[in-house]
């Protein structure tokens, strides 16, 4: 669900969170599939951080000449940018499979 393929440098990521004790496992788990939760530190460790965010990220956008009417418009080059490149993925893989 991350779209993500590193796979090792996720489940080093995944046992790094579980040992600061920010996540946990929710449900049962399978070889294939585990799900994983935010604990009630994680989640106060992550409404401190978007909340210091909120604080220091607005000024600083401020002081840049015209950053709302840029950010859109870069933001529809991404949007576009990242479309084109899952259709070219999805091009590259049935190419591959054909005779």
């Amino acid at each position: 669900m991350l779209n993500r393929v590193d796979v090792p440098n996720l489940q080093y990521t995944t046992r790094k969170l579980m040992r600061a004790g920010l996540i946990e496992t929710a449900g049962s788990s399978s070889r294939k599939e585990t799900r994983y939760r935010a604990t009630e530190s994680g989640r106060s460790v992550t409404e401190a951080y978007a909340s210091l965010r909120a604080e220091t990220l607005p000024p600083m956008l401020e002081a840049l000449d015209g950053w709302a009417e840029k950010s859109e418009a870069a933001g529809s080059y991404l949007e576009l940018i990242s479309s084109l490149y899952a259709q070219a993925a999805q091009v590259a893989i049935t190419r591959r499979h054909q005779p």
